[in-house]
C-alpha cells in the first residue's frame, strides 16, 4: 500500500487510521454514512411521529419504526377508528414517507358475568 502524499499514512486510513472520512463523515467502523440518510436521522423522525401521536391522538403504546422512506406503526388499538386516525396523524408527521399501519385492533369486551372480589 502507498502513502498517501503528505499523511504518511495508507488510502482510505484517515484519521487515526479508522477509515472515517471527516469530509463526507462516512465512517464503516460504525457504519455511519450521512449521504445514506443516517439512523439518527431515522430516530429522530421517529420520536417526532411518536410525539405528534401522543399529542394529537393521545397514544402513547404504539412503536414508531423508519426504514429507508416508510414509516411502520405497530402496537394495539381498542377500534378500528383509533386504527385510523393513528395512521392520518403519522401521515402528517411523516415528511412525505409512506406509512405501513400494522397497529391490530384488539376491542375491549365486557365481562361474562359479574366479577367476583375476594
Amino acid at each position: 500500500m502507498t502513502d498517501q502524499p503528505g499523511t504518511g499514512r495508507a488510502p482510505g486510513s484517515g484519521a487515526g487510521g479508522s477509515g472515517h472520512d471527516p469530509a463526507s463523515g462516512h465512517d464503516p467502523a460504525s457504519g455511519h454514512d450521512p449521504a445514506a440518510g443516517g439512523s439518527g436521522q431515522s430516530e429522530y423522525l421517529a420520536a417526532h411521529i411518536q410525539e405528534k401521536l401522543a399529542g394529537s391522538v393521545h397514544e402513547l403504546g404504539i412503536r414508531v419504526d423508519v426504514r429507508g422512506d416508510t414509516v411502520y406503526l405497530r402496537g394495539q388499538v381498542m377500534t378500528e377508528e383509533r386504527r385510523r386516525e393513528l395512521e392520518a396523524a403519522a401521515h402528517g408527521a411523516a415528511e412525505g414517507r409512506r406509512i405501513r399501519n400494522e397497529v391490530s385492533v384488539v376491542p375491549v369486551r365486557e365481562p361474562d358475568g359479574e366479577e367476583t372480589l375476594s
